[in-house]
């Protein structure tokens, strides 16, 4: 089998080391249950076969989607892609175009009635849910990702609360590009440190294995002869929340409306709030990992706490500089509808 790429490394086994300070497990006054789960958990025992209903709609989606792109592109041109550039970008708008179809009514509703508590109604209270869960599957944070962010929308700062990196697609593509199979998807993580922080379930779903954030599916006989491709795509660029509020300040400014003015300075207001919990939720856990990797003796677990550390200094830069241009924003906002 000829390899054009990389293949995913293999999954790391869990250490039982200290979790990943952003998703701090509940203290002694709120222990784990015998279950591994929290007192706290995001759902309940419905919330595996949920995943893997979704993950196996993953599967079929994507191949469809990646197909019909590569067929569309084939019949326009008269041939196949020619380059890596070329099919990175066509595969990436097939994933694109199938993630909408992945959720049906059905599926919310279920997600919905397997939610333990009541959804939160912010992206503040959504990252406070998230660590105040425990330790929990991955599957947990995700599901109630798009049940939130289908009810509320979805700010990049809550994509970011869940500490995946990128998510790899493993095609098989058959070498006159006439068939594709989607074989493997797997969610990278930012560092070990989260990897550590949740648990790592199996499970099968028809002819989909999963194991932790691993999800496989057996190909067709004559697939052992087909190429492989790996497609990694961003999670989402981590703190860039501002994309649609700067949006929202644009029209604002070019309109003159008083409306819309006092509508984007409501938005700005809101976001600034959002971002200076942001901050001091950041800056209370910095002091914590400092504490930590003071008390570390091993050499390993202390160069990964001082690693997180420096992610998290450098979300608080982002963070800060997002304050200061949102300052300036509603400067800007104000003279305009002063003049």
């Amino acid at each position: 089998m000829l390899e054009l790429s990389n293949p995913n490394k293999p999954n790391k086994p869990n250490k039982p080391n200290k979790p990943n300070q952003l998703n701090k497990p509940n203290k002694p006054n709120n222990p784990m249950e015998t279950s591994g789960c929290s007192k706290n958990a995001l759902f309940d025992e419905s919330a595996r076969e949920l995943f893997d209903q979704l993950v196996d709609r993953l599967f079929t989606e994507v191949a469809s989607s990646a197909a019909d792109v590569l067929t569309t592109y084939a019949g326009v041109f008269g041939s196949p892609p020619a380059g890596a550039g070329d099919l990175n970008r066509l595969l990436g708008q097939g994933v694109k175009a199938a993630l909408p179809r992945l959720l049906d009514r059905r599926l919310l509703g279920a997600m919905a009635k397997g939610v333990t508590g009541e959804l939160a109604c912010s992206g503040r209270e959504l990252r406070q849910k998230f660590a105040a869960a425990g330790l929990r599957p991955l599957e947990h944070d995700i599901l109630y990702l798009v049940l939130y962010g289908f009810r509320h929308g979805l700010a990049d700062s809550d994509i970011a609360a869940v500490p995946v990196n990128e998510v790899s697609f493993t095609f098989r593509i058959d070498p006159g590009f006439d068939r594709v199979e989607l074989a493997e998807v797997q969610l990278e993580y930012l560092n070990r440190s989260a990897e550590r922080s949740y648990l790592a379930t199996r499970s099968s779903f028809g002819s989909i294995e999963r194991f932790g954030t691993v999800a496989s599916r057996t190909g067709s006989p004559e697939a052992i002869n087909w190429f492989v491709w790996v497609l990694a795509l961003p999670w989402q660029e981590i703190f860039q929340c501002l994309r649609s509020l700067v949006e929202l300040i644009r029209e604002a400014l070019a309109s003159g409306e008083e409306d819309r003015i006092s509508e984007a300075l409501d938005a700005i207001e809101d976001a600034m709030a959002d971002i200076d919990g942001e901050i001091e939720d950041i800056e209370e856990e910095i002091t914590d990992l400092k504490e930590d990797i003071r008390e570390e003796n091993d050499p390993d677990d202390k160069k990964e706490l001082e690693d997180e550390l420096k992610n998290l200094k450098e979300k608080k830069d982002i963070l800060d500089d997002a304050r200061e241009d949102l300052r300036d924003a509603r400067r800007r906002l104000k003279k305009a509808r002063r003049s």
